[in-house]
């Protein structure tokens, strides 16, 4: 019988075997000892590989949202400098378009707003006094009001430039209260030095929306799908400031998708109008 066969001392010197004694002295034997051994340190084996690899693969994924959170993010501040900008050349376009109208207004002719017949006929004039006519050459009062603008003038004096852009548009759900929170900043674009004044009205509204269910902020009437100006948000900025309100959840019609806030002078007149996108309508505020 060769060496290797079943019940040669060589054959059992190489099996490994574990006995469990009992407490009534009974042995137990377990057989395949060294292969179950063999076995679980190959499942162990396995088992860490494959979680090395989850591991490189969790760590790949995660590099790659990182860098795409990263990509989104200067998109979106190079999408927000573009809308600043657009703002800013709105602004201007209205301010030419406001000094060319003052300057191609017409003048009013002379002799209007005079009565047939009021003028002193020339033979009464020529009758006065030569001495009082060079007092009255020479009266400072009468050369002052010569010179004064006249009512005309005054009028079609140029409004001050107002240079503002609207920035951090946040509609959101109070966590505190049934209410939800409309937000937005006005900065000056303009010098420093001086400040802005205006008025500011934000209309919230959907596509499928009837105008009648629009929010208006604050509460004016709109005339042509448009506010009137003399009854908004006031302001005045040297810098900046959030303009901030709170609408009751149930006056809320239906799904709000597009912001439009209006700008206008501090007497009224119309400067600018934007539509923003609401993309954040139904998360809770911070």
């Amino acid at each position: 019988m060769k060496p290797s066969e079943t019940g040669s001392k060589t054959y059992n010197r190489k099996k490994w075997s574990i006995l469990f004694i009992g407490e009534d002295g009974k042995v137990v034997t377990v057989k395949h000892f060294k292969g179950m051994v063999t076995g679980l340190a190959m499942l162990l084996t396995i088992l860490i590989l494959f979680l090395i690899i989850l591991y490189y693969h969790y760590q790949s994924r995660t590099e790659y949202a990182e860098a795409l959170r990263k990509d989104v993010a200067g998109v979106v501040a190079e999408n927000r400098s573009l809308k600043d900008e657009k703002d800013q050349m709105l602004a201007r376009l209205v301010i030419l378009e406001s000094k060319l109208k003052a300057q191609e207004a017409p003048e009013p002719p002379q002799g209007i707003g005079k009565l047939p017949g009021k003028e002193e006929p020339p033979q009464k004039i020529a009758k006065e006094p030569s001495a009082q006519t060079a007092d009255r050459q020479n009266d400072p009062k009468d050369g002052q009001k010569q010179a004064s603008t006249p009512p005309a003038a005054q009028s079609n004096a140029q409004v001050p430039p107002i240079s503002i852009a609207n920035k951090n548009l946040i509609v959101c759900q109070d966590p505190t209260s049934d209410n939800m929170r409309v937000e937005y900043k006005v900065f000056n674009t303009g010098a420093k030095d001086a400040p802005v004044a205006g008025r500011s009205i934000i209309v919230l509204k959907g596509n499928n929306m009837n105008s009648e269910d629009w929010i208006v902020l604050p509460n004016v009437p709109l005339s042509d799908l448009k506010p009137s100006g003399e009854r908004g948000k006031r302001f005045r900025i040297y810098n900046f400031r959030t303009i901030k309100y709170k609408v009751p959840s149930s006056a809320v019609k239906g799904p709000l998708e597009t912001a439009t806030i209006f700008t206008f002078t501090d007497d009224g007149t119309f400067v600018m109008e934007r539509d923003y996108p609401i993309e954040m309508s139904t998360e809770m505020c911070p």
